[in-house]
């Protein structure tokens, strides 16, 4: 009986029982917020807020489910690449590019402003405005089909702002880092990171459109081999963005964008790619990476002159995007209505905010403080956005 309790001792004190419990919180959060019609991801960062060091303390990370997170940012980061559609991109394509424009401008200018009147400094205003400027695509175009209007006029043009909000919050990303890297702004580092990010582009739109065709063989590889060849691809364009000046995830970010259907031999190859990368980024490492997220949340900032700080960057974002995209909306021809509907649908943030909030951390641009407050104003528009455009839509209609 001993030897027993002594191995099941020790499979409680190992890491397999820690992943195990992690496991086994993430799918019970899933099972509820899928049954109560709310973003798993919500639940998620909820569950590490409460479950987590933040309140109850009942959860801790240890070294192996932080290499798990970390790895769960590189998988995400290339499965949002895989959700550009390049072929959506071109639909829809000055109305789109403009609400994209509007959506991601309109946040950016209010939170740099926001961040800096409360002490911050210009890089942190920045980084601020930029995280608090995407859009979440996955969230959104659940939500969309789930109303019936992805399909529709004002569902398309959405989705389409969407993928070049996104792709704008990457460049903006990609400056704000490489400045943050020099750890100064003037002409001199903003030509340096502008040259970075023009021989990085200039080389991997040109690859991945023209070349990744041309590898079909080894992407359509059965076995898994071809899953690898798709992860050492990512890995060196993550090299090349790292080599001019760039983040790493900058590049896993693009090898996803041009990993599409017609570089496989098969559409069914391409689908069993893509729900692999699904399932392992959202079935498995995001959501443990969502998860220790809220573990560096510091509860005080609630109790202090931070709480003002939160209330005004959220209203802030809400304000710009919701504003910024259905102005633009507006000004391409949708109604009033409609334009409320992207500006709101445009508002939700998601999983690529959170992990540009982590890069800003391990960066040193973001204090515990501040991750802690977009982490806060993240849930709080990952959870208004789907209440509030399901109220507009069922209205509309």
């Amino acid at each position: 009986m001993s030897i027993f309790l002594e191995r099941i001792s020790n499979f409680m004190s190992g890491p397999s029982f820690t992943l195990l419990f992690f496991l086994l919180i993430i799918w019970v959060v899933g099972m509820l917020f899928k049954r109560i019609g709310l973003p798993i991801m919500l639940g998620e960062m909820l569950a590490g807020l409460i479950l987590g060091p933040p309140l109850l303390n009942i959860i801790q990370a240890d070294i192996h489910i932080e290499w798990l997170a970390d790895l769960g940012i590189f998988f995400l980061m290339f499965f949002t690449g895989m959700e550009v559609d390049l072929n959506k991109l071109t639909k829809q394509l000055k109305n789109a590019l403009l609400i994209a424009f509007g959506g991601t401008i309109g946040p950016f200018i209010l939170g740099y402003f926001i961040t800096t009147y409360f002490g911050g400094s210009v890089i942190q205003g920045l980084f601020i405005g930029m995280a608090i400027s995407v859009t979440s695509i996955a969230t959104k175009a659940r939500i969309l089909h789930e109303l019936g209007l992805l399909k529709k006029k004002v569902g398309t043009v959405m989705v389409s702002a969407a993928l070049y909000d996104n792709i704008f919050s990457m460049i903006l990303f990609a400056v704000i880092v490489s400045i943050a890297k020099i750890g100064k702004v003037d002409f001199g580092s903003l030509t340096i990171t502008l040259l970075g990010i023009i021989v990085f582009f200039s080389v991997t739109v040109p690859f991945g459109y023209y070349m990744f065709p041309k590898l079909k063989t080894f992407f359509s590889h059965k076995g898994g081999s071809g899953f690898t060849f798709s992860l050492m691809v990512a890995l060196i364009f993550g090299f090349f963005a790292e080599v001019v000046g760039l983040h790493f995830i900058i590049g896993v970010f693009m090898a996803g964008i041009f990993v599409r259907d017609e570089i496989m031999e098969s559409t069914d190859l391409y689908k069993k790619l893509f729900d692999t990368m699904y399932v392992i980024s959202y079935g498995f490492l995001g959501p443990i990476f969502f998860l220790t997220l809220s573990f560096h949340v510091d509860l005080n900032i609630l109790f202090t002159v931070d709480f003002l700080f939160l209330v005004i960057l959220t209203i802030g974002a809400i304000v710009g995007k919701v504003f910024g995209a259905a102005l633009f909306a507006k000004l391409t021809g949708f109604s009033n209505r409609d334009s409320l509907i992207i500006g709101l649908g445009m508002n939700g943030r998601g999983m690529v905010e959170i992990v540009l909030v982590v890069i800003g951390m391990e960066l040193g641009i973001l204090s515990d403080n501040y991750v802690s407050i977009l982490v806060f104003m993240a849930m709080a528009t990952t959870l208004i956005t789907p209440l509030g455009l399901k109220l507009i839509a069922k209205k509309k209609e």
